[in-house]
């Protein structure tokens, strides 16, 4: 998970019980449009965490719906890689 979030810009990667957040480089390889669309599908999980930053809510009790879902986040912003 480290090398996949280093890939794309990801400086720090925090989740919990509750939900984390995602701190980027200041040039991340994202599109920033890619983050704008997986907030607007889902507005009640992702919420801009200052100009940054992408803070997530969602029930991770255990760890392993912890990675699953930092896993499928992932998935999310390696598809708005800019070319």
């Amino acid at each position: 998970l480290r090398l996949r979030a280093q890939s794309l810009g990801i400086r720090k990667l925090e989740a919990g019980p509750q939900g984390g957040r995602i701190v980027f480089d200041p040039q991340p390889p994202i599109d920033p449009m890619s983050i704008v669309k997986l907030m607007q599908q889902e507005p009640k999980t992702y919420q801009l965490g200052g100009q940054d930053a992408l803070r997530f809510s969602a029930p991770m009790d255990e760890v392993e719906k912890r990675f699953s879902f930092i896993e499928r986040l992932l998935g999310e912003l390696e598809r708005g890689i800019s070319k």
